[in-house]
Parts: structure tokens; C-alpha cells; sequence
């Protein structure tokens, strides 16, 4: 099979949801190829739009046809639609797995999911699995590092969850012992189910029922009281310094919008993955008071009207965000008249 061929239809895929308002983001596309026609899975409306988009198309059956990148050439595909498979709930058995574009692990990086959360499986691709997340975000996974769970036993470890790590980094160890092996590594903002073994250690325990022992002081008690502004202030402060890694969102890297999303879900506040989603998701400040907003609201910047970044206002023209690292910055400080210039508007969370 040509691999030209394949590139273009993809591109071509990529336009056609663009145009039809479909969000790659939440309406994936899977291609695959063998020694048959290529298959292609999408949503149906996908299709639709595909036999009235590729130049040359010719349909061959309800949903099979051929289309031709140039005079000579071209390819069959047989297209099928995605379902989620509700019958088997997917949960992440490690600290955390990382969310792809493709079924690489050189391919770009989504987003990435902490121990314990669950995600809705479409299909397979060699040792990848392209899944939906809890908040719809949907991308590709190894399978390595999640595993089948029933609904009976996903209830019963839920139940159990009952603290949360607060260090940017808690290794996992195979005994209640500093010289024991490490495991695995869970991060900031993973909620666990634990119980005290001994002085100094948590027994932790992973969704398939396997164990592992974590530094008591690495982890605190879920507090359930409401969020407030200084605490949201309080856990950002606490990542300075972490750096920026494009689709991060856990305490090894952020991005920025992941730094967002990690800081107000350990405040028990759970918001979009992405900066363009979150400036949705807030109550709006008038333009003329976005640099002054309160502390906790969130900024929005921009080099035009499509939202492309984001920060925690530390009230007073100062705020937090992850740029290079996270850190904080200010309107009035000397270079970042380029921020204040970008500034497209700001939203807030809590109430006055």
C-alpha cells in the first residue's frame, strides 16, 4: 500500500471534520490497512461527508468505495462506524499512561491519565487501544498499562478511595522498606485507596487488586469541603519549577492548560482538558477588569481570537501559569507587556 496514499486520506479526513464542526478532540478516526481495502472507522457522519469531499470518489457499496489521489492510483476502503464497547470498562492500573494521536509511541501527546481512572475502549491496533476518557477526550493508549475491570469490582475499589498524593513524586515500593524495589511512581493529584502499614509507609492499593507501599508523608486525606481561591493558589505554587511538557498533566510535566486541569481537580474541581474548553467552562469578567480579576479566576491569552493559553490570576496583574516551566509572572513587571498584549479575556470560578 502506498503510504502516500494513506498520509493524504488522513489529511483529507482532518479537513472534512474541520469543515463539518466535528472536534477531533472527542470524535476520533481510526485507519487501518492490510492486504484488503483499507478500513476506516468513524462516525457516520464522517462518511457522509467523505463521498461528497474526495475529489474522485467512487462508490462501490453502502459503505465501500474508491478513491483516487491522482489519474492512475488509488485505494479501496471499507468503512465502519466506532461504537464504544460499554461492556468492558477500561481502568488505568499504573501511576499514570500516556494519551497519543496514533497508535505510536512517537506520536504526539494528548493528555495523560492518573492511576484509577476509567476510560471506554473503541478499538485495537497491535498493543493500542483507542479509548474515550471520562471527560470525553478520546486518543491512543497502550494497553500495558490499563486492564479490564467489571462494574462490581470498579465500584468496590472507587468505595476505597480515600487519600490523594500531594508530592510531585511518590515511588512505589514492593516492601514497607527504602531498599525495596520501586515499582511504579505515582504523582500529585492521584487518589488512592490506602491504609496505614507501619510508621512511615501507606499500603496502596492498584485496581487489579495488587499492592504497593508509598511514603506516608505523600499523600493526604481527601478533603471534600469546598474549593476556595487559596487553596487553588496554594497547590499552583506548590508545582514551581516543573516543566513544561506539551500534553502533560501530571507533576513530571505540564502544559499549560494540564496545569490548569491538575490544580483545580486536587481542589475537588473538575474542568476541560483545554485552554479554548476552559474559557467556555468559566463565568466571564468584563474586559476591563481582567487583569485586576481576583485571585483563583482564570486568563486567557491569545496572538488572535482563538484562545491558545492560560493562567491562574494570583490577584493584584499577577498570575501562575506553565510557560518554559511553571511560574509566576506579572502585567506590571518589565517584559511581559507581550502578555498583557495577548490577553483576550478571563473568566472566573468562584462566586463573589
Amino acid at each position: 500500500m502506498n503510504r502516500d496514499y494513506i498520509r493524504e486520506l488522513d489529511r483529507i479526513i482532518v479537513s472534512v471534520k474541520e469543515s463539518a464542526g466535528m472536534d477531533s478532540r472527542f470524535s476520533p478516526h481510526c485507519i487501518s490497512e492490510g492486504d484488503g481495502p483499507v478500513e476506516l472507522r468513524g462516525e457516520k457522519i464522517l462518511w457522509e461527508e467523505l463521498i461528497h469531499k474526495i475529489k474522485g470518489f467512487e462508490l462501490t457499496g453502502e459503505r465501500s468505495g474508491r478513491a483516487r489521489f491522482d489519474n492512475e492510483s488509488g485505494i479501496d476502503i471499507a468503512f465502519s462506524c466506532l461504537n464504544v464497547k460499554d461492556n468492558a470498562p477500561l481502568v488505568v492500573n499504573a501511576g499514570s499512561v500516556n494519551v497519543r494521536k496514533r497508535p505510536s509511541a512517537g506520536s504526539e501527546l494528548l493528555t495523560q491519565a492518573l492511576i484509577g481512572e476509567r476510560m471506554k475502549s473503541f478499538c485495537r491496533h497491535g498493543g493500542w487501544l483507542l479509548v474515550r476518557m471520562e471527560d470525553g477526550y478520546c486518543g491512543w493508549v497502550e494497553d500495558q498499562g490499563i486492564i479490564n475491570i467489571n462494574q462490581r469490582d470498579m465500584k468496590n475499589y472507587r468505595e476505597n478511595i480515600n487519600s490523594m498524593v500531594t508530592a510531585r513524586a511518590a515511588p512505589v515500593y514492593s516492601e514497607p522498606a527504602d531498599e525495596s524495589c520501586i515499582d511504579d511512581e505515582l504523582t500529585a493529584g492521584s487518589r488512592i485507596a490506602a491504609v496505614k502499614a507501619g510508621d512511615r509507609f501507606l499500603r496502596v492499593i492498584f485496581p487489579s487488586g495488587t499492592e504497593g507501599f508509598i511514603e506516608g508523608n505523600s499523600a493526604e486525606a481527601i478533603n471534600r469541603e469546598q474549593a476556595g481561591p487559596a487553596g487553588i493558589l496554594r497547590r499552583a505554587a506548590g508545582f514551581m519549577g516543573i516543566p513544561y511538557l506539551w500534553g502533560g498533566t501530571t507533576s513530571r510535566g505540564f502544559d499549560c492548560s494540564g496545569l490548569v486541569k491538575r490544580v483545580f481537580d486536587m481542589e475537588g474541581m473538575a474542568l476541560p482538558r483545554d485552554s479554548d474548553l476552559q474559557a467556555e467552562a468559566v463565568i466571564p469578567i468584563e474586559p476591563g477588569e481582567a487583569i485586576e480579576s481576583r485571585p483563583g479566576s482564570l486568563l486567557f491569552f491569545g496572538r488572535d481570537v482563538h484562545i491558545s493559553h492560560v493562567a491562574i490570576s494570583a490577584g493584584g496583574g499577577n498570575f501562575i501559569h506553565c510557560s518554559g516551566k511553571v511560574r509566576m509572572d506579572s502585567f506590571n513587571r518589565v517584559g511581559c507587556e507581550l502578555r498583557r498584549g495577548e490577553l483576550r479575556g478571563a473568566g472566573k470560578i468562584f462566586s463573589e
